[in-house]
């Protein structure tokens, strides 16, 4: 199992049982602390995934997701996080809708470079089936790989963008200091993909 175990329950007649994995990875110019706080605070998810109407906390270890079609259609899941390490990794799981089950882990890794993050998004997701399928694919669209490429490249911009203003903002307070380097790349917006969209 590529993300932890799961409890044994027995899959639903009209629920598919052959699992999909998404494993996208980024390299982003910001520390690995800075990117498992934006990742962490719920509120942000919003910018990472538009598709997404909310996420909330419903207990430290839970969260409540919606996400909505363009038809007006919503969807909600609650998840448990089954792995919390600051600075360094997380993973969830749904806790209780099976229709939209799936597994998830982003990891920060520290580049050789030590300005620079390593950060690997995974998920494992049984694809819905039926009008439930169909309306989650007009929701987020045909392929959950390119949802999860979009966040990583939106989470990009943001750190790194975000990291550079605030850079200049200190170097302008400062006195004959010169002005920190651009650290983007010349593509902001390049992800590595580790399959085949």
């Amino acid at each position: 199992m590529l993300l932890g175990e799961r409890s044994p329950v027995e899959p639903a007649a009209s629920v598919p049982t052959e699992t999909e994995v998404v494993d996208e990875a980024i390299v982003i110019a910001s520390p690995p602390e800075i990117l498992y706080s934006l990742c962490r605070d719920l509120a942000n998810l919003r910018r990472l995934a538009p598709p997404l109407r909310a996420v909330e906390a419903i207990a430290p270890r839970h969260a409540r997701w919606r996400l909505g079609s363009s038809q007006g259609r919503a969807f909600e899941w609650e998840s448990t996080f089954t792995a919390d390490e600051p600075g360094r990794s997380l993973s969830w799981r749904t806790t209780y809708e099976r229709r939209l089950s799936h597994l998830g882990a982003v990891r920060f890794e520290r580049a050789p470079d030590e300005r620079s993050t390593l950060v690997t998004f995974q998920l494992e997701y049984l694809p819905p089936a039926g009008a439930i399928g169909s309306a989650v694919v007009r929701a987020i669209g045909p392929s959950p790989r390119r949802l999860v490429r979009a966040a990583l490249r939106r989470l990009k911009q943001i750190a790194e963008v975000d990291d550079v203003v605030a850079n200049d903002d200190r170097w302008r307070a400062g006195a004959g200091r010169a002005p920190p380097p651009d650290r983007r790349t010349s593509d902001p917006l390049q992800t590595s993909g580790r399959g085949s969209a």
